[in-house]
C-alpha cells in the first residue's frame, strides 16, 4: 500500500507538470519559476528517498519469509 500511495503521489506530480507545460499565457513567470524542474525534482527525491527503500525492504521480507518456508 505504501509503494501505491507513492506512485499515486508520482501520477499526480507528473499530471502537475503537464499542466505547467501547457500554459504559455505567462511565459516568463514560467521560465522563470520553472515548476517542471521543481515538480521534477521531487520525484526523484521520492523514488530515491521513498520508493526504493520499501522495494528493498520488501525484497528483504520476501527472501526471509522464502528461507524460513
Amino acid at each position: 500500500m505504501k509503494i501505491k500511495d507513492k506512485i499515486i503521489i508520482i501520477n499526480n506530480f507528473k499530471s502537475e507538470i503537464r499542466t505547467f507545460e501547457e500554459i504559455r499565457n505567462n511565459e516568463e513567470i514560467v521560465k522563470k519559476i520553472n515548476p517542471a524542474g521543481i515538480i521534477r525534482k521531487n520525484l526523484i527525491k521520492i523514488i530515491e528517498e521513498e520508493i526504493l527503500p520499501l522495494v528493498e525492504m520488501s525484497k528483504e521480507l520476501t527472501n526471509k519469509l522464502l528461507k524460513n518456508y
